[in-house]
């Protein structure tokens, strides 16, 4: 069984739980399935480290040492913000009221516009 590290709940209700090795499990409490989204289903790594819900309803997950994966629910669409060759590990993932994510990560504060990268 794979350590967790954080548990949101997105705008259909799904509980997502991310894990140290097995990506994130998506429990869908109407049917009380789980669904598993790993690397083999298009995300960058099967660990991670931080979510995070924006104003848009995507759910972003941190790749330890490789950036951010935004998973639209809405068109199941994966995006990767991938930062090569980044050695900081990512503890916390949250958006403010202008849409910017605040990453606290190994290295210290990070603040990113993800509309202008």
């Amino acid at each position: 069984m794979a350590a967790f590290f954080e548990i949101l709940e997105d705008d259909n209700k799904n509980i997502w739980i991310t894990t140290y090795t097995g990506g994130a499990n998506i429990i869908d409490l109407k049917s009380g399935k789980i669904k598993y989204l790993k690397r083999a289903g298009g995300l960058s790594s099967d660990t991670l480290s931080a979510m995070a819900k924006d104003k848009t309803g995507q759910i972003w997950l941190a790749i330890p040492g490789a950036g951010e994966d935004a998973v639209d629910i809405k068109h199941g669409i994966i995006k990767h913000y991938n930062q090569p060759r980044q050695n900081k590990y990512t503890f916390y993932l949250s958006f403010d009221n202008k849409g910017r994510l605040w990453k606290g990560t190994s290295s210290g504060l990070e603040i990113i516009d993800p509309e202008k990268k």
